[in-house]
């Protein structure tokens, strides 16, 4: 219960390395930041992914960045909330953390996935905070219009109608049962990854483009 007390400073070649909880709206927010240079950079990662999974990107940006990442409601060992999850509400509550934080603006905003959608929208709401918006993989606004579509492999697994009815059905499961399903799917998933371009490569391509003149001149 005194979670949001805790914080964890470890003093590093590349900075300050802070690992704490925010209170934000009646919940406890995990938030990660790394690195203490003066343009900051803020992590929105995507549906079901963790700040764990961008730690090699955030070590190599706290170089020369101050690195802000966080576990939305339900993610990590942030509380699971009661708020609905809806891209207004995350957009909300990132306003609300780095507040609370006192981000230096202008900031330099990551969305990945379906934390690029909800950084779209931020940007669109607060676009006089932001330095630059850089959407890796990102979900599309218009996503919605696929569905007008015929496409027949599409319409069977990644359709409106097909996510709801995955995620009703995961949200009936009991853990151990969950855990097992997407166990299952994730081993399935990682045997198809050979065919793509290795993590390194795809790290390394991120990151030329952030430490590149563009982004450092500013």
């Amino acid at each position: 219960m005194y979670r949001f007390c805790l914080s964890k400073i470890i003093s590093s070649l590349g900075g300050i390395n802070i690992h704490k909880f925010v209170e934000i709206m009646g919940q406890n927010i995990e938030v990660h930041i790394k690195g203490s240079g003066k343009q900051t950079v803020v992590i929105q990662t995507g549906m079901s992914c963790s700040f764990y999974d961008w730690f090699p990107i955030i070590e190599k940006l706290s170089e020369y960045f101050t690195v802000v990442s966080y576990h939305r409601p339900g993610y990590g060992k942030s509380d699971v909330g009661h708020q609905p999850r809806t891209i207004r509400q995350v957009t909300k509550e990132l306003h609300m953390l780095l507040n609370k934080l006192a981000i230096q603006e202008p900031f330099i905003l990551i969305g990945h996935s379906y934390g690029g959608l909800c950084a779209q929208h931020f940007a669109m709401l607060h676009e006089d905070k932001l330095q630059a918006l850089i959407l890796v993989d990102s979900t599309s606004m218009n996503l919605h219009r696929l569905d007008e579509l015929h496409l027949p492999i599409s319409d069977q697994t990644d359709s409106d109608d097909v996510w709801f009815q995955k995620y009703n059905m995961y949200s009936k499961m009991d853990v151990d049962t969950l855990y097992n399903e997407l166990k299952s799917m994730l081993a399935n998933q990682n045997s198809k990854l050979n065919s793509l371009p290795p993590p390194h490569y795809i790290k390394r391509q991120l990151l030329n483009y952030l430490s590149g003149k563009t982004v450092l001149s500013h």
